[in-house]
């Protein structure tokens, strides 16, 4: 099975996999032939796939990076022959400059709503709140945002990681304060999903940081560390003094997390002091076969 890639960037591209005879793929760029050729050159900082209207076809969500790179957009796939923009105004916005994001169903009703996650700048039109986008059926979205607690006012949204931390059926999610910004707002958060597109805050509940800048970063993933069946989540970021740190925190089973010692990421992975040399992502996945 072949698969398709979207870079994130300066210049945006759509990648496309052809299979060798050998076994091994080689990618070529087809944004332009599969609609999607006014994305390049657009300064994107976030994006994510999934199926908004239930024909089994991912679509995109293309995070804009700020009002002079123009809006969010939303691309629907046309059944794998190309994709066409959807002109939601819920969607469109350019004031955010959006840094990641996710699509997922958060009510459980059978459709994927969007979370957008907005890098903030004390700067006119730069200063958007993280969006909560709820799809009524059939990816037509509306703005949900107002009282969902998403848009959380003392923190500049870097990434959002989706989980069911505590095995309720829903799936809750960590907001990622960036690791830099405005210096008001860093606090990453951990927020349970209430079932009615509402979120409640959690993070020291849950035995993870408060204290500023003690869970913020550039990137993470989650998954089940230690095979017991429960999510767990790697943090790239820092401390409350600006020291880089990689931090995994595990699962108890029972709505909290204990960072676990016996991983030395900084030692595996050394922080030089440039920023230009700082991991910005993670991706958690079974390599060996184990």
């Amino acid at each position: 099975m072949s698969k398709s890639i979207f870079l994130v960037g300066t210049v945006a591209a759509v990648l496309a996999a052809t299979c060798c005879a050998w076994g091994q793929s080689t990618f070529v760029d087809v944004a332009s032939s599969k609609g999607l050729g006014g994305l390049s050159g657009q300064y994107l900082h976030g994006g994510a796939w999934g199926d908004v209207n239930g024909d089994g076809y991912p679509d995109l969500i293309s995070g804009a990076f700020g009002s002079a790179e123009g809006n969010n957009r939303l691309w629907i796939n046309n059944s794998g022959t190309g994709f066409t923009e959807s002109v939601q105004a819920s969607i469109n916005v350019s004031n955010g400059r959006t840094s990641g994001g996710a699509i997922a169903d958060f009510n459980n009703d059978g459709w994927k709503d969007i979370i957008v996650m907005n890098n903030r700048r004390s700067t006119a039109g730069k200063d958007g709140l993280n969006q909560l986008l709820y799809n009524t059926g059939s990816g037509v979205f509306v703005d949900a945002t107002a009282g969902s607690n998403i848009n959380q006012t003392n923190m500049s949204g870097r990434n959002c990681f989706t989980l069911d931390y505590d095995g309720d059926g829903l799936l809750d999610v960590i907001l990622q304060n960036d690791m830099w910004g405005v210096s008001t707002y860093k606090k990453s958060k951990l927020m349970r999903n209430n079932g009615n597109m509402t979120f409640t805050d959690m993070t020291g509940a849950a035995g993870l940081p408060t204290a500023d800048r003690n869970l913020v970063g550039l990137g993470g993933a989650v998954g089940d560390i230690n095979g017991d069946g429960w999510p767990d989540f790697i943090n790239i970021g820092s401390d409350s003094s600006y020291n880089p740190q990689v931090r995994l925190w595990i699962n108890n089973h029972n709505g909290t997390f204990t960072q676990a010692t016996n991983y030395n990421f900084d030692a595996t992975f050394p922080w030089y002091g440039n920023t230009e040399d700082w991991p910005c992502g993670a991706a958690i996945g079974d390599l060996d076969g184990d």
